[in-house]
C-alpha cells in the first residue's frame, strides 16, 4: 500500500513536473515569440517612418524644384521678352545702318563727282596759271620796253639840249628864242629799277629766293625807283600786291591792304603809301601774315599811281 502511494506520489510529482516544463516551455516560447513579433513590427514600424520622412523629403524637394521650375520660366519669359526688344532695337539699328549705307553712298558718288569736276577745274586753273605767268612775263617785257623808251627820250632831250646849246654859241642873235625853247620842262618818267624781298627771320634779314616762312616771319619788299630826269621831284602812290599758288591775292585791310582801281576794275593789292621822292628813291614795306604761307611760287607786283610798273617771284619751300 504504501509503496503504491509512493510510486503514485512519484508519478504525480512527474507529471506535476513535466506539466510546469512544458508550461513554462509554452510560455517561454509565448513570450520568445511575442517579443519577437513585437520586435518585428518595431522594425517595420521604424522602416516606415523612415520610409514617411523620406517620402516627406522628396516631396520637399519636389515641391522646392517645381518653385525652382516656376521661376525659370518667368525668367524665360522675361528673357523672351528682353530678347523680344533687344531684336525690335537691332532691327532699328539695322534699319538706319541701311539709310546710312544709302546716304554714305550717295556721299561717295557725290565726292567722285566733286573728284571729276575738281581734275576739270585743276586742269582750269593750271592753264589759267600758265595764262598768268605769259602775261607777267609779257607785263615785264612790255616794262622792259617802256623803261628803253624812257631812256631814249631821255637820251633825246639831252641829245637836243647840247644842239640848242652849240646853236646858240653859233648864233648869239638867236639867244633868246634857245633860252625860251630850253625853258620848256622836259616830261618826268618815274620807274621801278630794282625789287628785292628779304625775309625776317627770328630778327635776321634772309634774301628770300627760295626760303621756309613761318607765320611768325615778316617779308621786307625793298624798292628801287629811278626817275627821269634825275632832277625831277613830286610825290607818288606806290602799290604792291603779293599773290600767292592759287592766284589768292595776300589782302587784309587791316595791314594795310585795300582795292586799286586799274583801268575799269578794281583789283585787292597787299600794302600801298604815298611817298615824297627827289630823283631816285629806296622804299620799303614790311608785311606780316600771319598765317601759314602756302608752298610754291609768290607772285609780287609793284605799281605806280595805279600803273602796273615792276614784278618778281619767290619761292616758298
Amino acid at each position: 500500500m504504501s509503496t503504491n502511494e509512493n510510486s503514485t506520489k512519484s508519478d504525480l510529482k512527474k507529471l506535476i513536473f513535466i506539466a510546469f516544463l512544458s508550461i513554462s516551455i509554452a510560455l517561454a516560447y509565448f513570450i520568445y515569440s511575442g517579443v519577437e513579433k513585437n520586435s518585428i513590427i518595431m522594425s517595420q514600424r521604424n522602416r516606415i517612418l523612415q520610409d514617411s520622412l523620406l517620402i516627406v523629403k522628396k516631396s520637399s524637394e519636389i515641391e522646392k524644384l517645381k518653385a525652382d521650375l516656376l521661376a525659370l520660366q518667368l525668367e524665360n519669359e522675361v528673357m523672351k521678352d528682353s530678347v523680344k526688344q533687344e531684336s525690335n532695337k537691332f532691327a532699328l539699328v539695322l534699319g538706319e545702318l541701311r539709310s546710312k549705307e544709302t546716304e554714305l553712298e550717295y556721299i561717295f558718288e557725290e565726292i567722285q563727282k566733286q573728284k571729276a569736276t575738281r581734275k576739270l577745274k585743276e586742269k582750269e586753273y593750271a592753264r589759267n596759271e600758265a595764262n598768268v605767268k605769259y602775261l607777267i612775263k609779257e607785263l615785264v617785257k612790255f616794262e622792259d620796253s617802256i623803261s628803253k623808251k624812257a631812256e631814249e627820250a631821255e637820251a633825246g632831250v639831252e641829245f637836243e639840249a647840247n644842239a640848242a646849246g652849240g646853236f646858240d654859241s653859233e648864233n648869239p642873235d638867236e639867244v633868246s628864242d634857245a633860252s625860251s625853247s630850253r625853258s620848256t620842262p622836259a616830261k618826268t618818267t618815274l620807274k621801278v629799277r630794282e625789287i628785292n624781298i628779304v625775309a625776317i627771320v627770328n630778327g635776321k634779314e634772309i634774301k628770300a629766293d627760295a626760303i621756309s616762312l613761318q607765320p611768325k616771319d615778316k617779308l621786307k619788299f625793298r624798292i628801287a625807283l629811278a626817275a627821269f630826269p634825275e632832277s625831277s621831284r613830286g610825290h607818288v602812290e606806290v602799290t604792291v600786291r603779293l599773290v600767292e599758288p592759287g592766284g589768292k591775292t595776300l589782302y587784309n585791310p587791316f595791314e594795310g591792304g585795300g582795292m586799286l582801281k586799274v583801268g575799269e576794275k578794281e583789283i585787292p593789292y597787299t600794302v600801298n603809301k604815298d611817298f615824297e621822292y627827289s630823283g631816285s628813291k629806296n622804299i620799303n614795306f614790311v608785311f606780316e601774315k600771319g598765317s601759314e604761307y602756302k608752298p610754291g611760287k609768290h607772285f609780287m607786283q609793284v605799281y605806280l599811281d595805279g600803273k602796273l610798273s615792276g614784278a618778281t617771284s619767290f619761292q616758298v619751300i
